[in-house]
Order: C-alpha cells, then sequence, then structure tokens
C-alpha cells in the first residue's frame, strides 16, 4: 500500500484509558484505508509536501547482538535532533558523542 495510509473509521466508541484516548470497535465498526473523499487527497498533499521539508528519521528499535554495529545505529547530530519534535521518538534511545571542552567553576 502506497504511503501515507489514511484510515477512516466509523461507529467506533472512544474512552480515556491511564490518561489516553483510545478508540475501540463494536459490532458496526468499518475501516477504510485511503477512502475515495476528496479531502483526503488534500491531506494526502500536505503530508507529503511536510515529509519532505522534514523527513523523519530512520529509527531502529531493536538492539543488534553484534556490539559494533550497535555502536553506530540511532546516532543524529544534535542540531539534526533538534529539528524534529522528539515527542514522536519515546523509548528511543540516543547516543550523544561529545567532548567536555570547559568546567565552569563559577557558581554563586
Amino acid at each position: 500500500m502506497e504511503k501515507p495510509v489514511f484510515l477512516a473509521v466509523s461507529s467506533c466508541r472512544s474512552k480515556l484509558y491511564r490518561g489516553e484516548l483510545q478508540l475501540g470497535c463494536t459490532q458496526a465498526t468499518h475501516c477504510y484505508f485511503n477512502p475515495p473523499i476528496p479531502e483526503f487527497n488534500d491531506s494526502i498533499d500536505d503530508h507529503q509536501a511536510r515529509y519532505l521539508a522534514n523527513p523523519p528519521f530512520i529509527i531502529n528499535r531493536q538492539r543488534s547482538p553484534d556490539m559494533a554495529i550497535e555502536r553506530f545505529s540511532n546516532r543524529f547530530a544534535l542540531q539534526e535532533l533538534l529539528t524534529h519534535n522528539l515527542n514522536n521518538y519515546r523509548n528511543v534511545d540516543f547516543t550523544c558523542e561529545a567532548t567536555i571542552e570547559q568546567v565552569g567553576g563559577n557558581r554563586d
């Protein structure tokens, strides 16, 4: 299926679970993938424009048993990380390599 995939859901029940909104299904629930609705075409165009402007990180969420490979997974420059909404990357470990150049000793 071509990305992005839009999903329209009918006849579902919403509820709060641990402070998060969740959708529950009923016997009448139907899911429609990429339905032929004109508004979705506008949404697809908008999504693709935003995706091209700021593509998401390719995240490896599985640990590699080989530590040589693991050392280089999910490596991004801080400048690049700060251009993204990091709330979209919860429970992802990033490795930061840094050099301490100066320690400030002037605490009042």
